[in-house]
């Protein structure tokens, strides 16, 4: 393999949309759809995590929830390219926080919401999950709160405020697309490669 070719096969790997070992990721406590917390397609991966199913398969994200954060509801926000969506929550140091969640796409329509689903090995029965819900390509918003609440159209989030004592573990799998600069940066690797290529063979 010739310089060029491994310059250019670096730079199509590093731009692949996300990463093979992304650390887990602290909310910050978003309180609102309007401010929420954006999970980019750079903190997805496909690491091997025991209590994620298809995790070296899917790209998925873990997010912490510490103690101390005083948001009533945390938001998330993610894009996809389309297919399942997974979003499951897991206890942390068996604190018995009973998880709820919901879904809407970016138009604000509530597409699914949960409060007990014990979807893996790493959780209770107070954990939350929806599993494997289609969606189509664009824009999601993650709404989370505790027992009992209630969710409706328009990020609507009422009762059962999380509060500084809340905690929990929450992973997120849903299919990526790369941003377009990223598309960008891919399409000059691939012509790197076949530059390469092309001098490769009048060698």
């Amino acid at each position: 393999m010739t310089i060029f070719s491994k310059i250019a096969l670096a730079a199509a790997i590093s731009v692949a949309g996300f990463s093979a070992h992304a650390l887990p990721v602290a909310s910050i406590g978003a309180g609102s759809a309007a401010t929420a917390q954006v999970l980019g397609a750079s903190l997805f991966s496909t690491n091997f995590v025991s209590t994620v199913t298809n995790s070296t398969t899917q790209p998925h994200v873990e997010v912490t929830r510490p103690n101390g954060l005083r948001t009533a509801y945390d938001f998330y926000t993610f894009g996809t390219s389309g297919g399942p969506v997974t979003i499951d929550f897991d206890r942390v140091n068996n604190d018995n926080t009973d998880m709820e969640v919901g879904l809407w796409n970016a138009a604000g329509i509530l597409l699914a919401a949960n409060d007990d689903n014990n979807y893996d090995s790493g959780g209770s029965v107070l954990d939350a999950a929806i599993v494997n819900f289609n969606v189509a390509a664009g824009n999601y918003f993650i709404g989370v709160c505790r027992f009992s609440c209630s969710f409706g159209n328009a990020f609507a989030v009422s009762g059962g405020a999380l509060g500084a004592s809340a905690t929990y573990v929450m992973n997120v799998s849903a299919n990526q697309v790369p941003e377009p600069g990223t598309m960008a940066l891919m399409g000059l690797a691939l012509v790197g490669l076949g530059v390469a290529s092309r001098r490769s063979k009048v060698r």
